[in-house]
């Protein structure tokens, strides 16, 4: 297959969209197509919110934390659901958050300005944290498929967390008929995924469309999701060094010359 300007984004549904508040066009779809590229996206899970009662709980009690961390939009979407505001004492502990998207949630739905958003991913958040002073634990609002890696370098430096799943992935319910529609009538040249889940969920179905991968140039967003493809067998052609539209350009740029 020879390398086109057709790219297949596999994504999850956006927080945005599930929570009825967003119309406009995926803007990792739009950057890209400002590269002059024609672009499909395939919404590959959905989320369902899961211990709202236990997380507002929990927020409701600042006293009993020395931070408040959030790992992505979804979470953020998650707390508003368990609380209209967050408790005032909050103002007086850090919080951070893993991305500039998460952390404009945050100040949008909340009014907080959240700390290291520019650190893209857990393990470059973790050291940030840890510069503060932690005497009790740290409240991780996280989903079922985290991986616990900030929870993890914390403890390894002798701060405990206290990490609330709210919300479930699961495969989105029209993956297999939406993607087999873009299949007949798309023919991609370049693969983008977001997730090792996303990866999970699709492959077999691109499999059994028979989609001959190893034509295919693949990007992925960040390391974790670069290394589980790699694991499986498949070269990725380049890697958006964070979860944002203008590092996924740059890295879908980097093949096109």
């Amino acid at each position: 297959m020879k390398f086109g300007n057709n790219v297949l984004i596999f994504k999850a549904i956006s927080a945005e969209a599930s929570d009825a508040v967003h119309n406009s066009k995926d803007p990792y779809q739009e950057v890209l197509e400002n590269l002059n590229l024609n672009v499909r996206l395939v919404s590959v899970l959905d989320f369902k919110f899961t211990n709202l009662d236990t997380l507002r709980r929990k927020l409701e009690s600042p006293e009993d934390y020395s931070a408040l961390v959030f790992g992505s939009p979804r979470c953020v979407y998650a707390c508003t659901k368990a609380v209209e505001k967050l408790d005032s004492k909050w103002k007086n502990r850090p919080i951070f958050a893993v991305g500039e998207t998460t952390g404009q949630i945050l100040s949008d739905r909340f009014g907080v300005t959240a700390e290291g958003t520019s650190s893209g991913y857990g393990a470059a958040l973790a050291p940030i944290i840890l510069q503060h002073n932690l005497q009790r634990p740290v409240l991780i609002p996280c989903g079922n498929l985290n991986r616990d890696v900030i929870s993890t370098i914390l403890k390894d430096n002798g701060v405990s967390s206290d990490n609330v799943q709210v919300y479930e992935t699961i495969p989105h319910p029209d993956l297999e008929s939406n993607l087999k529609k873009v299949t007949e009538d798309f023919s991609f040249s370049v693969i983008i995924y977001f997730s090792p889940s996303g990866m999970n969920a699709t492959i077999p179905l691109l499999k059994k469309f028979s989609i001959p991968l190893e034509e295919i140039k693949i990007v992925s967003i960040g390391p974790t999701t670069e290394k589980a493809l790699e694991d499986l067998g498949f070269k990725v052609s380049a890697t958006a060094a964070k979860p944002t539209p203008e590092s996924l350009a740059s890295a879908v740029a980097s093949i096109l010359t």
